[in-house]
């Protein structure tokens, strides 16, 4: 097959779950022996190249104040474009904004994959949502052939938020297992505890913050390290409102690495002796995925998709972020257990058995042929 997938985030321009999604998703495609074209638009460079067998094709953003309504068009004009130059037979978008939402007519079916979209987040952190984005959003849908989801939660929430009339297809995200040396092999415990991803409200890292004090008072010696970018909620970065509910007698046994490189968060990851991810709002997040292929003892929330994960991971622990007192206590058990080996060892037994991106690439081919094969 010759398939167009569309990201604005592609590494190795800096990324988040979607861009970790799309690059492993592509290239695993690409060894399988199908022809991969990743097009999205980009603030700040303009491009059309190979990278490790893949066609990246990134589009400069136009500004103004018709800058979406010409950017979502001036892609979809794009792909119809290689349509005929790369004999296309489908093409993967996402929900997050509606990006698909002005293309025109394509002769291809056109899925739309959900990892959550602007609305959908917005609902999920109880906060509002400009109309203009919703009708975006529910447009894009609207138009797409086909829709799949990342998680059953994502995609009853979507259907309900949306009033969709459409059956919705979940695919489980995959992620590529490390190989077994790059793996946590120390257990002795260092009392170091770590989350990795881009620091948000929504992912929990300020109830992190807070349970940190209670788990300060248990384990003095206990250090913390946020893995990730920072980011700004109202002027101020999350990266100071964590420093402002950590009391600051337990300061100097935080740590905060910025945006590193996938290889750089994993050997951090494998220092620890526990992974925490807390998240408020999630389609079906890659981080606890990777975390407990690295053999990693991980805790994970009990909001969207977490109990999802909870059936077939049952050494993962799952907290409520709103629980500060659960949070502490799920973090002090977990330091202290002398299980934390045998924890390990069985979550990567998990991901292995449940989430290893070779056997969802099979379910992902087998889908997008479904789709080819229905909309002729």
């Amino acid at each position: 097959m010759n398939i167009c997938l569309v990201c604005n985030e592609y590494p190795p321009y800096k990324c988040g779950g979607i861009g970790t999604f799309t690059y492993e998703l592509a290239t695993s495609l690409r060894k399988s022996g199908h022809r991969v074209i990743v097009v999205g638009i980009y603030p700040d460079i303009e491009e059309d190249k190979e990278i490790e067998g893949v066609r990246v094709v990134r589009l400069k953003s136009w500004g103004g104040k018709t800058a979406f309504f010409t950017n979502s068009t001036r892609l979809g004009y794009q792909i119809k474009s290689l349509i005929k130059e790369e004999d296309l037979d489908i093409v993967e978008s996402v929900d997050f904004e509606g990006v698909s939402a002005f293309w025109p007519k394509l002769t291809i079916p056109v899925i739309i994959r959900l990892h959550g979209s602007v609305t959908y987040f917005a609902k999920e952190m109880g906060t509002r949502v400009s109309k203009l984005t919703f009708l975006i959003e529910k447009r894009a849908l609207q138009k797409s052939d086909y829709i799949c989801s990342v998680s059953d939660y994502t995609a009853q929430k979507t259907k309900k938020i949306f009033n969709l009339d459409k059956n919705i297809t979940t695919i489980y995200n995959g992620v590529k297992i490390p190989d077994e040396n790059r793996c946590k092999k120390e257990f002795t415990k260092n009392y170091l505890v770590s989350f990795s991803g881009s620091l948000m409200r929504k992912k929990g890292v300020l109830s992190l913050a807070k349970a940190w004090n209670m788990v300060k008072e248990k384990r003095p010696e206990a250090k913390l390290r946020f893995i990730g970018k920072d980011t700004f909620e109202d002027g101020i970065s999350i990266k100071e409102k964590i420093y402002s509910l950590v009391d600051k007698q337990y300061h100097d046994l935080l740590e905060f690495t910025g945006h590193v490189s996938k290889e750089s968060m994993e050997a951090m990851l494998v220092e620890s002796d526990v992974a925490i991810y807390p998240s408020y709002a999630e389609a079906f997040s890659l981080a606890p995925l990777e975390a407990m292929a690295l053999k990693l003892p991980t805790i994970y929330s009990n909001r969207t998709s977490g109990e999802e994960l909870k059936k077939v991971a049952h050494h993962l622990e799952i907290i409520d972020p709103d629980n500060i007192i659960d949070v502490a206590e799920k973090i002090l058990s977990l330091l202290d257990s002398n299980d934390t080996e045998y924890i390990g060892i069985e979550n990567r037994k998990d991901i292995v058995k449940y989430f290893n991106i070779e056997e969802k690439l099979k379910e992902n081919i087998k889908y997008y042929k479904s789709c080819i094969n229905e909309f002729k």
